[in-house]
């Protein structure tokens, strides 16, 4: 897991706009079975996962193809179908951008998040 830290530039779920409690700091997750996800989060209270297996992508920038979004508030974690897509720039070349939108069932969710150009912290899950 890699974390990158800047501004949330909007967090929105289907409880309405989150934006002003969303936190500095976006979670990079990789699993082994090939999934991603970005991880967008209300401090104290919940964690939003947008994530996928299918993605497109070159040094510069990308797309994951959202299957799943959760919405996890300890202790539960909620994963729904859902269908959406994330783009983003390579946060490893400096500021990048994050745009995430889906839809399930329970509505809408969207994230849009800045880095500050500093180089991702953490390690590969992987």
């Amino acid at each position: 897991m890699y974390w990158v830290t800047g501004t949330c530039d909007r967090l929105a779920t289907p409880d309405g706009n989150q934006t002003a409690a969303c936190n500095k700091a976006v979670g990079l997750v990789s699993y082994s079975n090939g999934r991603r996800s970005f991880w967008f989060s209300i401090p104290h209270k919940s964690l939003i996962a947008f994530s996928g297996i299918s993605e497109s992508q070159d040094d510069k920038a990308g797309t994951l193809h959202i299957d799943l979004i959760t919405l996890a508030s300890s202790p539960h974690a909620n994963p729904s179908v859902a269908k959406g897509s994330c783009s983003f720039d390579n946060p490893w070349k400096g500021r990048a951008h994050i745009r995430c939108q889906g839809s399930t069932e329970a509505g809408n969710f969207a994230a849009e998040f800045t880095t500050d150009g500093q180089q991702p912290e953490g390690k590969s899950s992987q």
